[in-house]
C-alpha cells in the first residue's frame, strides 16, 4: 500500500482499488494527516489518420509526403553546387546516387559518388 509519501503528483495509479487509472493531481504532507487528490485519467485522443504521418515507414512516408521513391532522378544543393542524380534508397536519409568518373563503380559500369540526403531536401527532377 502507497503512503502519501511516496506519491508524487502526475503519478499513475493502477490495482484493484480503482477500476480505471488515476492520476495523482495534488499532494499536501501534514504528517498523519496527509492527504491526495486524484483523478481519472483523460481518454486519448480520438485517432486521427491525417497526422498519423509519423507512423509510416520511412520510405512510403518520403511517397507520401515529398512524392519521392527508389529510382526516380533528384536535384539537390549540396557545398553550394547543385547535383542531379538517382534514388538508390530511402531509410532515415535518401541515399542518392550521383555519376560521378572518380566515384565508385557499380554493376552498370557507371562510376557513382553516394550522397546521403534528407528526403525535405530532394526535388523531383522529369
Amino acid at each position: 500500500m502507497s503512503t502519501v509519501g511516496s506519491l508524487s503528483p502526475g503519478q499513475i495509479l493502477i490495482g484493484p482499488l480503482f477500476n480505471e487509472p488515476m492520476r495523482v493531481e495534488t499532494v499536501q504532507p501534514n504528517g498523519p494527516e496527509s492527504c491526495a487528490d486524484i483523478g481519472p485519467c483523460p481518454p486519448n485522443p480520438p485517432f486521427n489518420p491525417a497526422q498519423a504521418e509519423h507512423l509510416l515507414p520511412p520510405r512510403e512516408r518520403a511517397v507520401v509526403k515529398f512524392g519521392i521513391k527508389p529510382g526516380m532522378k533528384v536535384r539537390f544543393r549540396f557545398d553550394g553546387e547543385v547535383h542531379t542524380g538517382i534514388v538508390n534508397r530511402i531509410s532515415k536519409r535518401a541515399t542518392v546516387l550521383v555519376e560521378n568518373e572518380r566515384g565508385q563503380r557499380y554493376t552498370n559500369g557507371k562510376h557513382y559518388a553516394k550522397f546521403y540526403v534528407p528526403v525535405q531536401s530532394l526535388e523531383a527532377v522529369e
